[in-house]
């Protein structure tokens, strides 16, 4: 009864501003099921909502103008609401709390920050931010959604009911130069290029175009390679550059010099540069095989590939090694 009278008195509280489209929360307002916040722009949306035909409730931002929903975030993912009793209120020191009935606590930010005036405000970004309302700077957030889950740029649902963390996702792996990682649990599934300063090299331009079953295991040399008699490079242009468990990266040393320091090392397979910008700078170089190389139409980089001396340079032997690695 109790709860009931309290979200009566939460509702009398914000129904004046319902009318309106509000970007913000106060400390002395609460968003209650049926209530959102809608960014300034009108482009994203937050509030409860139910996935799929489950009937679970979930606080969560999704695009407003987009006819079927589409969450791209969620509070309490693995700790659903399972009535609509949910109301969502920023405490006076800044801390956000989503509560169930009977002021049951389901999911809390984090921030050991105190704010002297904190507002909650959804930006046009899509971020969910707290920050001081009477702060010069706007952008010191003492949180933010963004924030959350870290260096993941999608994290997969376990299926269309169920927001909890799945098996799939989407990141930067800082490793060697950074590059974007897809897994399935622990497996590696997709991996883009090196960042070459402006970009992902070889990163498909629409990521539902991706075939992530074509997968290679990289160039075979149709010559033997004979280091101390001389080997040369073929250049393939427009791929997606090898993966790099195997690789010297330098970002002061140029190109020029990095094919002698190649040439030198027996083991070097393969080299490009590091950032493509103003004429190029620093380089990758790979030892061993070279795996999950693929060939695109458009975008992608140059890279120079090992040949025997009596191969480097001739146009056949760059099509039979593209052949090998498409």
């Amino acid at each position: 009864m109790g709860f009931h009278f309290y979200n009566a008195c939460c509702f009398l509280i914000i129904f004046s501003k319902v009318s309106t489209a509000i970007d913000t929360l106060s400390p002395s307002e609460l968003l209650i099921h049926g209530m959102t916040l809608v960014s300034s722009d009108g482009r994203f949306e937050l509030g409860f909502f139910s996935p799929g035909s489950s009937k679970n409730r979930h606080l969560g931002i999704w695009y407003k103008n987009i006819p079927m929903q589409t969450v791209v975030w969620v509070a309490n993912r693995v700790n659903p609401i399972n009535d609509s009793t949910g109301l969502l209120k920023i405490q006076s020191s800044g801390r956000i709390v989503l509560q169930a009935q009977n002021s049951t606590s389901v999911w809390s930010t984090n921030s050991t920050a105190r704010v002297q005036n904190p507002i909650l405000q959804l930006l046009d970004s899509g971020n969910l931010v707290v920050k001081d309302g009477k702060e010069s700077n706007p952008e010191n957030y003492s949180w933010q959604s963004f924030d959350y889950p870290s260096d993941t740029i999608l994290a997969a649902w376990k299926n269309w009911d169920d927001p909890s963390p799945g098996d799939l996702t989407y990141s930067v792996e800082l490793q060697g130069n950074p590059k974007m990682v897809q897994r399935k649990g622990s497996e590696k599934y997709y991996r883009s290029g090196l960042w070459n300063g402006d970009g992902f090299s070889g990163t498909p331009k629409w990521l539902e175009r991706w075939n992530s079953s074509d997968w290679s295991h990289g160039c075979i040399h149709s010559k033997p390679l004979n280091c101390r008699s001389g080997d040369g490079f073929i250049i393939i242009g427009k791929v997606k550059t090898p993966d790099t468990p195997s690789s010297w990266v330098n970002r002061t040393v140029n190109l020029k010099e990095c094919r002698t320091r190649c040439l030198r090392n027996c083991s070097c397979i393969a080299y490009t540069n590091l950032d493509v910008r103003k004429g190029g700078s620093g380089y990758v170089m790979w030892f061993g095989d070279l795996i999950d190389i693929k060939h695109y139409q458009s975008g992608g980089q140059d890279l120079y590939i090992r040949v025997s001396a009596s191969q480097a340079g001739t146009d056949y032997e760059a099509r039979i090694c593209s052949y090998f690695i498409l």
